[in-house]
């Protein structure tokens, strides 16, 4: 919906409704958590929080960074208009655009709950308003940003409302700068109302910030660590681990197995020391763990497979099954080829997509069994609230694709021109053992404990988690 003024001074609306089936001081209070907005930037936007203070109330600022190519802008806005439950605005005082009012509505609806209306009011720096290529362009990116918003807002609340009586817990985190650590801590904290805290290493920038209140800190490379620093925790999540990819020399081999398995021996022996331990350590694995099956039908009841990373996931797994005879409760999350734009094979793709190249692997008949971040996220919120899941659980789609489908569908969302095939003799030259875990099928592996507790998978749809992580929706 547009509206003009004159030609040179041109006001645009953008409005995006959603209804949503909770009441409405329970979605205006999610906003108002502290990392709402972290939440709710999606993962291929070019905004950064860089500072924040005073919630959403009079007064409030909010400092973000805009990166766009070469161009860098600092966006600083401010927020008015407070009236609790009902409405919350922000107004750009500085930025790249020449005006900007953003107005977010809730207003009760006896069939749905609640309407809620996203409404901005902007216009663009003298002479740019004639360009209607970039005026057009900045609606199609409004209609992305805010589409993702309210997907992942109604999702957020459906966790949060199946969880509302485990909220509240201390949390402590490993692997919290990696790209599911990073997704996770906003999420727990909205989604979740869990009380965070990380395990850092002496020179996370975190720590040496000066933000160090909610920072643990260990030294695995020494293995220096605390025990006394792990005291009062509800959860443990341990997601430490080196980067797979690349080729895999004798050295980084043993980089990639200590980063897990030594890391886990290090903290194990800490919790084993507290006075009051966790009652829940949730650890990460890989679906590596079953080795090269085929299209064999794998569930976690299946035993082990052979190669390096099935001895890494086996040998990781037991090091965290240690402390159960502490009587904690260990949760080992095999997880999938994770879909997010910040890392793994959706990021090589997307930077592949910049010259409109796009690359199949292999022969194409390989399964990839994939798990987008929002329910990679989803099932650790899950599992810290669901105390009937322990054990190994398989973090994947219900509805795995084979590697030509999963090729094919990237390129189309990314209108790719050119499709290039590594066939896989050529992965092997190029990346020798690695090539392996692209080439092999880990089975057919099904989310068996995940659906029998009830989880509510948000993308079944490998299509639709694409475009919703790519902000490619229709």
């Amino acid at each position: 919906m547009k509206q003009s003024s004159d030609n040179s001074n041109k006001t645009t609306f953008f409005i995006k409704r959603v209804e949503i089936p909770y009441e409405v001081h329970d979605v205006f209070n999610y906003h108002a958590r502290d990392r709402a907005l972290d939440r709710l930037i999606p993962p291929w936007s070019f905004l950064k929080i860089i500072k924040r203070n005073n919630g959403l109330e009079n007064g409030a600022t909010c400092i973000l960074k805009l990166e766009y190519g070469p161009l860098k802008f600092k966006w600083i806005a401010e927020h008015f208009g407070y009236v609790q439950d009902q409405i919350f605005q922000d107004k750009m005082i500085k930025g790249p655009l020449k005006t900007w009012e953003h107005t977010h509505s809730f207003t009760p609806n006896k069939l749905s709950g609640c309407i809620m209306e996203d409404k901005i009011k902007y216009s663009l720096p003298y002479g740019l308003n004639r360009l209607h290529i970039l005026g057009n362009r900045l609606e199609k990116t409004l209609y992305q940003m805010f589409s993702y918003r309210h997907r992942i807002l109604q999702n957020d609340l459906k966790l949060w409302d199946l969880l509302k009586e485990n909220k509240g817990k201390k949390i402590l985190i490993s692997g919290s700068t990696g790209f599911i650590g990073s997704a996770l801590i906003p999420f727990l904290d909205t989604a979740g109302e869990h009380k965070i805290s990380r395990l850092v290493r002496p020179t996370s920038d975190h720590y040496e910030s000066g933000n160090s209140s909610n920072c643990r800190v260990w030294d695995p490379e020494t293995g220096n660590v605390d025990p006394s620093d792990l005291e009062g925790f509800d959860t443990i999540i341990h997601l430490s681990g080196d980067n797979i990819g690349g080729r895999w020399s004798k050295i980084k081999k043993k980089r990639i197995r200590d980063s897990r398995v030594k890391t886990t021996e290090l903290l194990c022996n800490a919790i084993k020391k507290l006075k009051k331990p966790p009652s829940t350590l949730i650890c990460a694995s890989a679906i590596g763990y079953y080795g090269s099956r085929g299209e064999e039908v794998v569930t976690e009841e299946t035993s082990a497979g052979e190669g390096f990373l099935a001895k890494l996931c086996v040998d990781w797994e037991a090091e965290a099954k240690s402390v159960e005879a502490m009587d904690i409760r260990v949760v080992n999350a095999r997880f999938g080829l994770i879909l997010s734009p910040k890392g793994g094979i959706l990021k090589l793709l997307t930077l592949a997509s910049h010259y409109k190249l796009g690359i199949g692997f292999g022969d194409g008949s390989n399964v990839f069994n994939w798990v987008s971040i929002e329910d990679v996220i989803g099932s650790i919120l899950y599992s810290i609230g669901n105390t009937t899941i322990c054990g190994p659980i398989n973090v994947v789609s219900p509805n795995p694709v084979k590697a030509s489908y999963f090729s094919e569908i990237i390129s189309k969302i990314l209108d790719n021109q050119i499709f290039l095939r590594i066939g896989s003799g050529s992965m092997k030259l190029a990346m020798g053992e690695f090539a392996d875990t692209i080439n092999d099928s880990n089975g057919v592996v099904k989310p068996q404990k995940l659906m029998a507790s009830g989880y509510p998978f948000m993308n079944t749809s490998f299509e639709d988690a694409a475009r919703l992580l790519l902000g490619r929706q229709i």
